[in-house]
Parts: structure tokens; sequence; C-alpha cells
């Protein structure tokens, strides 16, 4: 097995019985809190926020000086794509033709990008919570607690209510599906539709198909389309056990198969995740087509990626990163020109940057992607655009470090530092 990843996959009993040992003590670790609340305020001070503050909200509080973009817009929509991972874009695969429909959105006169951002994790729920909470993802599961007190200031429905948006959460799979119906609902989303709340014919045992997702976000947007409404769409198709009629759909197999590099397997297997990469690209081109008015933002991300069965290893980025597209009228490639780094708990804070008025205040950790300094995750950091392990740049994983014990504080404790 050529692959560090599905090494891990291969377990066997002792092994497994192990590695959930492991989980569990990391678990147990992250949800300890065996500090001080001076030691808070260090751990704060350590991660660039206010060391004074009252609350861990305060203390990472920033002031837009003045809006980015001076168009408002009706209706924003960020499509957080099921295993959309960057890969399809790079030099080295974007000939392939997997990504057709964004790759034209990318190289528009109406979008700005960031070639790779970091996601929040490596499964889906992580990349999610990076949005809903605005938190860096340290095993807190902030999702499957009970107690929903807890209302993340930065977490993005906060900050688009606060902006005079109404704020709806679409899932192509179903709303008990890790609490999650529950958990964006009290993370101020103010509706959240599912697959149950969708007609749909084409589907598997996540839900609807991501074509009918799309349909029924088209639909309802179109309805409402006098009020402001801020959208975020988790799709679900591109994922096992991958039941997109392809050949229906139009997938050209063999001509994609032709085009494949050495490093990409050419078995039934693999086409048939690739052909599920493409429709997801198809979906969301179709989307635009529907929906695009003058008046509405797109922002193109995933949750996460790792999910492709190479031959031989890759690098970080391509194996990690995610695509960040933000597509509209009145974008130009200039907003994002010169960033190289960000990551899923910065796009809240970077929407507001671009929209919000002057003087407007939001809560955000690592602050926007406009700032372009390193970010990190679980595992990983990117500075400037180059991808490493987060335990071999010693600064960063101690800005890691610190940040994690101030995010168990938050999840745990709540907000007051006291």
């Amino acid at each position: 097995m050529k692959q560090a990843i599905l090494n891990q996959a291969i377990l066997d009993d002792g092994q497994a019985i192990y590695s959930v040992y492991l989980t569990e003590k990391d678990f147990d670790k992250a949800n300890r809190i065996d500090f001080s609340t001076d030691d808070l305020r260090k751990f704060i001070a350590a991660a660039n926020g206010n060391a004074n503050a009252e609350t861990i909200d305060e203390a990472f509080l920033h002031v837009v000086k003045e809006p980015v973009l001076k168009k408002s817009y009706n209706q924003i929509f960020i499509i957080l794509g099921e295993s959309f991972g960057f890969w399809p874009y790079e030099d080295k695969f974007k000939n392939i033709g997997l990504v057709n429909e964004t790759l034209k959105i990318k190289e528009s006169d109406q979008c700005a990008v960031v070639e790779g951002i970091l996601p929040n994790g490596p499964f889906t729920m992580m990349g999610m919570n990076g949005l809903v909470s605005g938190l860096p993802h340290f095993n807190l599961t902030e999702n499957l607690r009970t107690n929903y007190e807890n209302k993340y200031a930065t977490g993005i429905g906060y900050i688009m209510k606060r902006l005079g948006y109404k704020t709806v959460f679409w899932y192509g799979g179903f709303a008990n599906w890790e609490n999650l119906k529950n958990y964006v609902s009290a993370q101020n989303f103010d509706d959240c539709f599912c697959a149950e709340n969708i007609i749909y014919s084409e589907g598997n045992v996540w839900g609807c198909s991501d074509e009918e997702l799309f349909n029924a976000v088209a639909n309802y947007s179109q309805q409402n389309k006098n009020e402001k409404i801020f959208h975020v769409i988790l799709t679900t198709s591109n994922h096992a056990p991958y039941t997109i009629d392809l050949k229906k759909e139009g997938f050209n197999e063999e001509a994609i198969k032709n085009k494949l590099p050495e490093d990409i397997k050419d078995d039934d297997k693999t086409l048939r995740q690739l052909g599920h990469f493409w429709y997801a690209d198809k979906t969301i081109g179709n989307f635009l087509r529907k929906t695009e008015t003058e008046n509405n933002l797109y922002i193109i991300t995933g949750d996460h990626s790792e999910r492709m069965s190479y031959t031989k290893e890759q690098s970080h980025r391509i194996r990690s990163a995610v695509p960040f597209m933000l597509y509209g009228n009145g974008i130009e490639h200039s907003i994002l020109k010169n960033v190289k780094s960000g990551c899923h708990t910065q796009i809240a804070a970077t929407l507001a940057e671009l929209i919000a008025p002057s003087g407007f205040t939001y809560s955000s950790i690592l602050g926007s992607m406009r700032s372009n300094s390193a970010v990190y995750n679980y595992k990983l950091y990117c500075d400037n655009g180059i991808y490493g392990e987060l335990n071999d740049n010693k600064k960063l994983k101690n800005l890691s470090d610190a940040t994690h014990k101030i995010i168990a504080w938050r999840v745990i404790k709540g907000n007051q530092i006291e």
C-alpha cells in the first residue's frame, strides 16, 4: 500500500483497539480544562487576541474600516461541495475535464479566487462546522453536545443575521445526521431544509441527488427573490456509494480515461469516483445558470478533499486543499489577487470585510483571508501558499495549541473569561 492515509484503513484487532484508545485519549485531552483564567488570557494574547477582554468573542473582535465591495447583494450562496477538492483545477490535472463548469467560473472576469484553502478537517462535519461555528476543529464535536446554549459569535449565521439576512441551511442528506439540523438551528440559521423537505426521485442512503437539492434551492430562491437571504448548501452526491447514473448524465468515461495522468488509476472504481466529481461540477454550473442575477453572490468551496484513490503519494496541497471562489457581479480578480493562504474558519470574516458597512464589528479568531496570514487546521499549515505538517512549524504549532485551549474553554465553559 503506497498511500499512508489508506494504510490506516487496514487494521487488525489489536490496531483497531489501539486506534480507539488513541481517539478517546485525544477526545479527553481536547475536552479537559486544566488551566486557569490567567492562563487563558495568556493563550488569547498568544493568538493575537485582546487579553483584557471580558469574553472570548470580544477578545477577537474586528472592525470593518470600509467595505471592499461597493455593491450590496440580495441573496448570497455558499456551496460547500462534498469531497470537492482543489486538485482538479491544478495545471497537472485540469485538462482531464472534471471541472469544466466551475473552471469557467474560476477564470471569468467576475471571480476572485484563492487557489487552495485548508479545510477545517478531513471529514464533512468538520468542514461544515468550520463555517457554522467559525472555530478550528480540535476534537470537540460541538454538533453532538446536547447543550446548545452556546451561540458562537464567530459563526457565519450570527454574522450574516446581523447584516440583515435571513439565514437558510440546505443539506442533501437527512436532518438527524450528526444532529445537523438541531445544531445549525442553534447556531443562528433561521431555517434548515434537508432531504426530508425535498421531493426527489434520485437518491441513496445519504439523501437526494445534488441536482434535486440545487433545484429545491433555486425554486426557493425564486419564490423569495425580494428577500435578503444567505444560503449555505451542503451537497452529498460525490461520496460513496456513488449511485448517480453517470451515463444518463452525459459523462464520457472513455474521454476522461484517455486524459488521465500516470498517477491516477484508470480502473472502473476510480473512473466512477471521477465521474461523480464531474457530476458535482456539472450540477453547480447548472445551478448558477438558473439563479444568477446581478444581485446574487456565490462562494464555491468544498468540505474536504483526500478521498481520491491515487496510486502514488501526492503533495499536501493536492491531497488536502479545497477551492475558494467568489463569483458575482461587481467581483474582480484583484479582491483576492495576492492572497495565498486561507481556511474554512476565515470565510465568515472574509465575507464580512467584503460587504459589511464601515464600523461593523465581528468576531473571528483567524480573521479575514485578505490579511494573507499563515493558517492551520487539525494537521497542516499553509503559509504564503506553502503547505506542510503543522508539527514541523514550531511557531504555528504554538499558535495552534493556544487556539486549542481557547476553543476548549469557549465550547465547554462558555464565553465569559472568569
